[in-house]
């Protein structure tokens, strides 16, 4: 596409120089009507001829017009990327932002993480042990429900509070006799909130 848009320019800056020699051939050729006046009509009067400075302006006009074409078109040639207005668009779809606004980030192709894992995979490389995790265990946060419940901004009924409480002393119970696939290592760490197992009471 670069190189069709510089060969574009090239051919508007030539029609363009052409344009020019052309005008300057028709001024310099324009014919002097008085020496070519013959004899017999010199006494008479002239009918007013058309000005031949419309045809020049017309000439002038066109010839930049190419020019600007060609110059529009050398200007265009240049990548998007490098230009500082749509380097951070978010509508362009050859930068990774772009790409990311259009959701079409990985949908043909694969992170270079999974690709690196799936080739370790095959090749038997692939060491589970070594691997590292990334945002697990999940994090506290300000909008998990039993923290809006203790905030005293937002409302909530009595019964409402009873009924949740009642079911989250059943999940905690559930999830903390399974502690040691689940506590500091992956998943949501609320059933273990001030909670201590009791294998480290002991010890």
């Amino acid at each position: 596409m670069q190189r069709l848009s510089l060969l574009c320019g090239l051919l508007l800056a030539a029609v363009a120089v052409c344009g020019l020699q052309r005008s300057f051939l028709t001024i310099d050729a324009r014919p002097n009507s008085r020496s070519q006046t013959p004899l017999m009509h010199q006494g008479l009067p002239q009918m007013p001829r058309a000005s031949s400075l419309g045809t020049e302006w017309t000439s002038w006009a066109a010839t930049g017009v190419l020019a600007v074409g060609a110059a529009a078109l050398a200007l265009k040639s240049h990548r998007r990327d490098e230009s500082s207005a749509t380097m951070f668009s978010k509508h362009d779809k050859r930068t990774f932002r772009g790409k990311l606004h259009a959701h079409t980030f990985g949908k043909y192709r694969l992170r270079k993480n999974k690709a690196r894992r799936i080739q370790a995979i095959k090749n038997g490389t692939f060491d589970p042990e070594k691997v590292v995790q990334r945002g697990q265990p999940e994090p506290e946060h300000p909008w998990d429900l039993d923290n809006i419940l203790e905030n005293p901004i937002y409302y909530a009924p009595d019964y409402f509070k009873e009924v949740l409480y009642d079911y989250w002393d059943d999940v905690n119970e559930k999830m903390r006799e399974k502690w040691q696939d689940y506590m500091g290592i992956k998943g949501n760490q609320r059933y273990f909130k001030n909670w201590t197992p009791p294998d480290v009471n002991a010890a």
